[in-house]
């Protein structure tokens, strides 16, 4: 199982902000704002090579993410650039060298309506013997019961005896305020432990209180 893993722990607070800081003086009214995920083998580089396209276009780095899965890097960023560099912007994108990358228009992050207010907020974990199918299965529970996952993370193991690979997932789910009438955390507990065991695995869903320190510390 691929290992995957949101980036967002101290350690990398201060280079995702120095990736964030290509400024420019530009019409702030006159922008387009696009998602940009590239892919490609790991090598140093990749992200001075991606910044410098936008810097290039006079466009900005905003939030981003970064992870290496296996011998490949990924980076996840949002960028915004005036509307008439957007094209030059696209295609600078489309040439890099020996990296495949997307570009997905949005709006402008000010302008997104303030999200809907969470009405219960949970962190499950799953830890236990690898098997296929195994996150499709536990994802698929959650869904069915109405529970939006937020973060995630999964990674595989050697254990400590016997050889055997060890798979583990946590991450943070939650559901709107306006809760079902059928909503029943207790239930959704009872059928985690359930599919847990059918599938020689611990998962646990446990009450949540919004913490930023303690997203970051997993993920």
């Amino acid at each position: 199982t691929s290992a995957v893993r949101f980036l967002r722990s101290r350690q990398n607070k201060n280079f995702f902000e120095q990736v964030a800081r290509v400024h420019n003086s530009t019409n702030l009214h006159d922008q387009s704002f696009l998602v940009v995920n590239a892919v490609g083998l790991d090598r140093p580089g990749i992200v001075s090579d991606l910044t410098k396209f936008v810097t290039d276009a006079s466009g900005n780095v905003g939030e981003s993410r970064a992870l290496k899965l296996g011998d490949h890097f990924t980076l996840m960023m949002l960028c915004s650039v005036p509307g008439s560099n957007e094209e030059k912007l696209r295609r600078a994108f489309d040439n890099a060298k020996d990296l495949h990358v997307t570009t997905f228009k949005t709006r402008d992050p000010k302008t997104i309506e303030v999200a809907q207010k969470v009405g219960y907020e949970g962190y499950f974990k799953l830890s236990g013997a690898d098997n296929p199918g195994i996150a499709f299965k536990v994802t698929s529970l959650l869904a069915k019961h109405g529970l939006n996952i937020s973060h995630l993370k999964t990674t595989d193991e050697e254990a400590p005896f016997g050889g055997t690979t060890l798979f583990l997932m946590e991450g943070i789910v939650n559901v709107p305020e306006a809760l079902s009438a059928g909503f029943n955390i207790d239930k959704i507990r009872s059928e985690l432990v359930e599919l847990g065991d059918s599938l020689n695995c611990d998962v646990s869903l446990e009450d949540y209180s919004a913490d930023e320190e303690f997203v970051e510390s997993l993920f």
